[in-house]
C-alpha cells in the first residue's frame, strides 16, 4: 500500500511539473502576456536626445508594412506583432530603437534574432564610413519583458533602454 502511495505521488509531482513547464521558454522563462503598449512610449523616446531625429513608425500611424524586410531581412517574422513603436534616423548614422509586443514566443525568439542580423547589416554598412557609427551598430542592446521584444543601437542606450523597461 506504501509503495502504491509513493508512485501514485510521485506520478501527481512529475505530472504537475510538466504542466508548470509547459509555457516556458528554453532559457525558462514564462510567456507571460502584459498591458504594456509600446506606441505609448513614442513620445517620451522622441523626447530622449539619442532619438531626437529620427522617423517614427508604429502599427497606427506611419506603418512600416513592407519596408520591415528592408530593415530586418524577413517581413514574415512581424506577422506574429500585435504592436510596435520603431525609430530609425532620418541621416546617414546610426540611431534606432525598436519595441514590439508578440503574441507569442516564437515571434519573440524570431525578431531577437532579427535584431542580431540588424546588428550585422548596420555595422557592415557602415564600416567603410563611419568607425563612430560602425561602434554604435556593434554595441546593440536588446532584450525581451513578458510579451515584448526590443532593442536600441544609439549613442546613449541606457536613457533609452530606461524609458523602454520602465
Amino acid at each position: 500500500m506504501k509503495k502504491i502511495s509513493l508512485i501514485l505521488v510521485l506520478t501527481l509531482i512529475f505530472a504537475f511539473t510538466l504542466i508548470s513547464c509547459s509555457d516556458k521558454s528554453e532559457d525558462g522563462a514564462e510567456w507571460k502576456t502584459s498591458d504594456y503598449s509600446p506606441a505609448s512610449k513614442a513620445e517620451a523616446l522622441t523626447a530622449l536626445p539619442a532619438l531626437a531625429d529620427t522617423t517614427v513608425f508604429t502599427a497606427n500611424e506611419n506603418p512600416l508594412d513592407e519596408d520591415f524586410e528592408y530593415y530586418f531581412g524577413d517581413a514574415a517574422v512581424f506577422e506574429g506583432v500585435e504592436d510596435y513603436v520603431f525609430f530609425t534616423s532620418k541621416k546617414a548614422n546610426v540611431a534606432e530603437a525598436g519595441i514590439f509586443k508578440c503574441k507569442d514566443k516564437a515571434t519573440a525568439e524570431a525578431l531577437l534574432n532579427a535584431f542580431a542580423t540588424r546588428r550585422e547589416n548596420l555595422s557592415e554598412t557602415f564600416k567603410l564610413y563611419s568607425v563612430e557609427d560602425t561602434n554604435i551598430a556593434l554595441n546593440m542592446s536588446k532584450g525581451s519583458f513578458d510579451d515584448v521584444v526590443w532593442f536600441v543601437t544609439t549613442k546613449d542606450n541606457k536613457s533609452v533602454e530606461d524609458v523602454i523597461t520602465k
